[in-house]
């Protein structure tokens, strides 16, 4: 699909290697309320991620404007 905003895409995710405990206690906490409420809780995921490039973009834009840069925002 095309997008006018630049969304994440998990492509620097290293899987090889050690992580944080914080991250494996966070990707738990994330299975067992998927498990409570699938429905809910992956509309609610999706929709943050949905969400997130909008927000990205008007975040980027706004700091580029308080810095006086002329580069393209989006």
């Amino acid at each position: 699909m095309v997008s006018r905003f630049c969304y994440y895409s998990c492509k620097e995710v290293k899987l090889g290697g050690r992580i944080p405990f914080a991250y494996l206690v966070g990707i738990v906490l994330i299975f067992i309320l998927i498990a409570l409420d699938p429905l809910v809780v992956l509309l609610l995921l999706f929709g943050a991620y949905a969400a997130s490039g909008p927000i990205y973009w008007l975040w980027r834009r706004q700091a580029l404007r308080s810095t006086g840069g002329t580069g393209n925002a989006g």
